[in-house]
């Protein structure tokens, strides 16, 4: 038999055959007047009644395929190759978004260690232009400078100053210069390329 049960049909034997036109003592739907008749409106429970139509040969079939392979059992459970796949795509999952946070991390340190080491070389770079041409001649050779950062790492700064006559030929002589080139070199060791990086900072000095 086919039982209907709030708009849903479920499909087996019924053991108490009524007549759904018939109120049924004790059996009367919450919401219905004495006659067994429904009210209708919010608060009445939907009524039970027998249909004697079967199941379409279809639907059954596919039931029955259903229940042989156990996705309408609560015994039903993950399969080896089911829990292989979730497994390996957990791990590929995982890989990934390790690969890139170490890569995160990576970027951030740095872009730490090169802000560091190029604050330092601009302030090598004022204190050098702050000096005229005579006495920029008085400081060379310039000594390398070696710093070492807030996490243990080191930045090595030179300058290199090239003097110019008044027909900007190079002369060798700085205190005969019209005007100096002072470049200020910031030697660093990056971690994300995990290769020594230099930057260089120029100025003109008169």
């Amino acid at each position: 038999m086919l039982t209907e049960r709030g708009g849903l049909y479920q499909y087996g034997k019924s053991r108490n055959k009524f007549d759904e036109n018939k109120p049924q003592a004790g059996n009367r739907p919450y919401g219905s007047d004495r006659d067994g008749s429904i009210l209708g409106g919010i608060g009445s429970r939907p009524v039970c009644r027998v249909v004697d139509d079967p199941l379409p040969p279809e639907y059954m079939k596919k039931l029955k395929t259903a229940q042989q392979r156990g996705f309408m059992s609560y015994k039903a459970g993950f399969t080896l190759m089911e829990a292989v796949v979730a497994v390996s795509l957990v791990t590929l999952v995982s890989l990934g978004l390790f690969s890139g946070g170490l890569m995160i991390l990576k970027m951030t340190h740095h872009n730490r260690v090169a802000f560091e080491a190029r604050t330092l070389g601009i302030q090598l770079l004022e204190e050098m232009s702050a000096n005229t041409v005579t006495d920029l001649a008085t400081l060379m050779p310039f000594s390398q400078r070696t710093n070492q950062l807030q996490y243990g790492e080191s930045v090595l700064r030179s300058v290199d100053v090239i003097g110019h006559d008044a027909s900007r030929a190079v002369i060798p002589d700085i205190a005969d210069a019209e005007y100096a080139e002072v470049h200020v070199n910031v030697e660093f060791f990056s971690p994300l390329t995990k290769s020594f990086t230099t930057n260089t900072f120029s100025a003109i000095v008169r």
